[in-house]
């Protein structure tokens, strides 16, 4: 299976739709070289977090095409079973993302004034779980459509996520899912970050089974 996998690899890789992934990698390294400095001395950490948060979930609505095979009716037939190539998709979609993001982060960080810094493990996370829940809302979706259009899943579920999240910034505990750095709920807040996120790989590994 290890060596059907690899030689799976290039002809998975042709095939993949590049054009969103690489809109958004382009979209969020030139916002983070060009944003405006918060001040003088440099980039203030405020600024830095927006686009960090921005390219993952960019990342995260753009990851879904990867898995979309307009092939898949016509490969239902052959030897190689889907859960393989859906899997070696998936596996592609997190590395493009994590080297993309790593990019932005990359970037972000050189341009931080003397004083500031970001948490790293906070901002990791929360782009892990945006990128993994975009790839699972896709995965679903591609169980049922093999149009381009169901790669939009990933992305229209996150955008309703955030919207929705976004009603929690005014909450009396102050508890927002997207805290600033000095917000003192921030360890708490990341720690259901942590808990929810074996959520999306769970559904990934429903929604990539065979379909029958």
């Amino acid at each position: 299976m290890t060596h059907t996998a690899v030689l799976l690899l290039r002809p998975l890789t042709r095939a993949i739709d590049w054009t969103p992934v690489g809109v958004a990698i382009l979209v969020t390294a030139a916002a983070a070289a060009l944003i405006r400095s918060g001040s003088p001395a440099g980039l203030h950490a405020t600024d830095a977090l927006v686009v960090l948060r921005m390219s993952a979930l960019l990342l995260g609505s753009a990851a879904g095409f990867f898995l979309v095979d307009p092939m898949t009716d016509s490969t239902a037939a052959e030897p190689i079973p889907r859960w393989l190539r859906q899997w070696i998709r998936t596996a592609l979609a997190i590395a493009t993302s994590a080297v993309a993001w790593t990019c932005v982060y990359a970037i972000t960080s050189s341009r931080l004034g003397p004083t500031a810094s970001l948490p790293t493990a906070g901002l990791v996370l929360e782009a892990a779980v945006c990128v993994s829940t975009g790839l699972a809302c896709t995965a679903f979706a591609v169980r049922h459509r093999t149009e381009r259009s169901a790669g939009l899943a990933g992305g229209a579920a996150l955008l309703a996520l955030f919207v929705v999240t976004l009603f929690f910034q005014d909450d009396l505990s102050n508890m927002s899912p997207w805290p600033m750095p000095n917000n003192p709920h921030w360890d708490s807040v990341h720690l259901i970050w942590l808990m929810v996120s074996p959520l999306p790989v769970i559904a990934l590994t429903v929604a990539n089974r065979d379909l029958r």
